[in-house]
């Protein structure tokens, strides 16, 4: 990997100045940071970074703090949802011969690097915190919070996948005889 092929100012920490020691910054997430990720299932939020960073001679911890949400839409009724996001992840990157990505949460760098472009790293948590399952939730008579209008476009499609699949049943049975 070329790193300076990886530099985004906006989310490229410049290190070699800093002391050695704890260091905090903060940035800012919205839909233009999910936009430059062409396959990114996110396409709006707002989040909030707290970067705590410690610097030493050999490697650096990041504490990575993200607070905010993201909007998807429902898996059910597809109108948005609005997923809140509060997490904390560490990444290691440490000073090697040769850049590479060891693990999930470890990054070897060469020595002779100056910066570090965590772009790409932010947009992989955020995604690997989405739950599972997307839907609304229901109100305090167990009633779903989906669209009503979407909820009864599918109980008509039910009901006529139910007759399809009677007519496939009964064609089936001509099949056997």
């Amino acid at each position: 990997m070329d790193l300076k092929s990886h530099i985004d100012k906006e989310f490229t920490l410049f290190f070699s100045s800093l002391r050695d020691g704890f260091h905090v910054f903060e940035y800012h997430i919205d839909n233009k940071f999910f936009e430059n990720f062409e396959l990114s299932e996110i396409k709006r939020g707002e989040l909030s970074v707290e970067l705590c960073l410690e610097k030493k001679p050999d490697m650096m911890i990041f504490n990575f703090k993200l607070n905010g949400k993201v909007i998807l839409p429902c898996d059910i009724c597809i109108d948005d949802i609005d997923i809140e996001m509060n997490f904390e992840k560490f990444l290691y990157v440490k000073f090697g011969t040769d850049l590479s990505e060891e693990s999930d949460d470890l990054v070897i760098i060469p020595p002779y690097a100056r910066h570090y472009c965590f772009k790409q790293y932010l947009y992989e948590i955020i995604h690997l915190e989405l739950p599972m399952k997307r839907v609304h939730g229901v109100d305090s008579n167990e009633n779903s919070l989906c669209n009503k209008d979407m909820l009864n476009i599918y109980r008509k499609m039910e009901k006529n996948d139910n007759s399809i699949n009677d007519i496939w049943k009964d064609l089936l049975k001509f099949n056997e005889s």
